[in-house]
C-alpha cells in the first residue's frame, strides 16, 4: 500500500514537471493583525506588490491613518491617507503619494460611501474627478488635461451589476468649454434615444445636432441645424446590434454591449 502511494506521488510529480498535469495551488490568504481591542492594524497578501496596509486610530477609536506599502518590507509608505471626521461621521480624507500627488475624497454622511474623489498632480492641478451615489456606484467621471477639463462620462447608477454603464459623455475644447455632449435615454418599451448636442460656433450655445431613435437596433437617424430644423431623416440599423463590438463614427469610438447599448465612448485621438 505504501509503495503504491509512493508510485502515485512520483507519477503526479513527473506529470506536473512535464506540463501534462497541474496541481492546483490555493491562493494566498490575506494576513491580518489586530491590536488588543480587536481592531485591524495590519493586513496584506504576501509577495503581492501594493497589497500591504497598516492602520492607526485616534483617541476616539476612529480610523485616523492608513499607510499603503508596495511590499511588506518597504521602509516608508507609498501612500499615506489621513481621515477627518465631523463628530462621529467620516467627512473626508487626503491621500498623499511619495511623488507629492494627492487624492482627496469626500464621503456621504448617510452611508459613509465616497461622494467625490479628486486627484491632483505634483503641481496641485486637478487630473480627475469621480462622483458616486450614496450606494457607492459611480455616476460621473471627469478627466482633465493641464488642469482643464477634457472629457467627461456619465454613468447609470441603476444599472445592474458591477460594470460601469455609460449613458452619456462630454468632450471639451482646449479652453474647457463644452464642445460636444452625448446622452442616451430609454423609454419603457426599450426604445432608445441617442442624442448628440454640438456647440454653435457663433453663439456658443449647444443645439441638438443628431438623434437616433431605435428599438432592437432598428429605427431612424435625424439631423438638425443650429435653428432646430430637421435637415435629414434616414432609416437607421445598428451595425453592431446584439454583437459586442466597437464602431468609429464622427471621430468617436463607441463600444456596445450585447443589448446594443453604448457602454463606453472615447475620441479616436486617445487610442
Amino acid at each position: 500500500m505504501k509503495r503504491t502511494l509512493l508510485l502515485l506521488l512520483a507519477l503526479l510529480l513527473m506529470l506536473s514537471a512535464t506540463g501534462c498535469f497541474a496541481i492546483a495551488v490555493p491562493p494566498k490568504a490575506v494576513q491580518t493583525e489586530y491590536d488588543e481591542q480587536g481592531r485591524v492594524i495590519k493586513e496584506g497578501i504576501p509577495d503581492r506588490q501594493g497589497s500591504f496596509y497598516t492602520y492607526e486610530y485616534d483617541e476616539n477609536g476612529f480610523l485616523s491613518t492608513r499607510n499603503e506599502y508596495l511590499t511588506e518590507d518597504q521602509p516608508t509608505p507609498y501612500c499615506v491617507t489621513v481621515y477627518y471626521y465631523d463628530g462621529a461621521i467620516l467627512s473626508h480624507s487626503v491621500g498623499t503619494y511619495q511623488d507629492g500627488s494627492t487624492q482627496n475624497t469626500n464621503y456621504h454622511s448617510t452611508t459613509g460611501q465616497p461622494q467625490t474623489i479628486t486627484t491632483l498632480d505634483v503641481n496641485n492641478q486637478v487630473t480627475g474627478v469621480e462622483e458616486y451615489d450614496e450606494q457607492g456606484k459611480i455616476i460621473r467621471m471627469d478627466m482633465y488635461r493641464d488642469g482643464i477639463i477634457d472629457k467627461s462620462q456619465r454613468y447609470d447608477p441603476a444599472h445592474e451589476g458591477d460594470e460601469r454603464h455609460v449613458i452619456g459623455y462630454d468632450i471639451y475644447d482646449d479652453q474647457g468649454q463644452l464642445a460636444v455632449s452625448h446622452q442616451t435615454t430609454y423609454d419603457e418599451d426599450g426604445t432608445s434615444h441617442n442624442k448628440t448636442y454640438s456647440r454653435d460656433p457663433e453663439t456658443g450655445e449647444l443645439y441638438l445636432s443628431r438623434c437616433i431613435i431605435a428599438k432592437d437596433g432598428v429605427g431612424v437617424e435625424e439631423e438638425y441645424d443650429v435653428d432646430g430644423n430637421m435637415i435629414s431623416s434616414t432609416p437607421y440599423e445598428s451595425e453592431i446590434y446584439l454583437t459586442p463590438d466597437t464602431v468609429t463614427k464622427d471621430g468617436v469610438t463607441v463600444e456596445y454591449d450585447e443589448d446594443g447599448n453604448m457602454v463606453f465612448g472615447i475620441t479616436t485621438e486617445d487610442q
